[in-house]
């Protein structure tokens, strides 16, 4: 959902303090990570759309079943990983044979 190079950012200033950083590195921290923001934001709103007009495509579970060496269900349990991360406190279930989320 982001570039490389967004993530190689992100890490870069992962345990920087933004406060401690002169003017031009804050503007240039903020110009970027607003720029992450909407890329965000247009990843989002295209699986949105993806999961409304298409979830057969979102999902991919033709393939999964013609391709043995694919996890069963991968995207939909990164789906709900990423919910789980997000805020742990969220009680999302999703009953699959004999799986459970790690």
């Amino acid at each position: 959902m982001i570039t490389k190079k967004q993530k190689e950012f992100l890490e870069k200033y992962k345990d920087i303090n933004i406060e401690d950083l002169n003017i031009r590195e804050r503007d240039l921290f903020n110009k970027t990570l607003t720029r992450i923001h909407e890329f965000i934001d247009r990843g989002l709103e295209r699986t949105l759309w993806l999961a409304i007009n298409h979830p057969d495509v979102l999902l991919d579970e033709a393939r999964e079943l013609e391709d043995e060496s694919l996890p069963a269900h991968r995207r939909l349990m990164t789906l709900i990983k990423i919910l789980n991360n997000l805020n742990p406190r969220f009680e999302v279930e999703l009953t699959l044979k004999e799986k459970k989320l790690p």
